[in-house]
């Protein structure tokens, strides 16, 4: 079965060819488990907060980076410890 997909769509999900990481409007929990396949800093995704929608293109070596963003922009609470950033509300 063949269904047509828009050129944007195909090229999301291409971009972690380019090192990069689409969501459209995906539970944090899966975003955060994403991001952990690329890097050595893992996210932990507190439950309270795992169904919050993510959308949006992201380094995927950027880990770092896309924590502020979730502080800055969603107001979590993200604390590292170690290489284990926790992430809750």
């Amino acid at each position: 079965l063949i269904a047509p997909k828009s050129e944007e769509r195909v090229e999301g999900a291409l971009a972690w060819r380019d090192g990069m990481l689409t969501f459209n409007l995906i539970p944090l929990s899966e975003v955060a488990a994403e991001f952990n396949r690329y890097n050595r800093t893992q996210l932990s995704v507190d439950p309270s907060v795992a169904s919050i929608p993510i959308g949006g293109t992201f380094q995927a070596s950027n880990v770092d980076a896309f924590a502020r963003l979730l502080h800055d922009a969603y107001g979590l609470k993200t604390e590292q410890d170690g290489e284990r950033i926790k992430i809750s509300s």
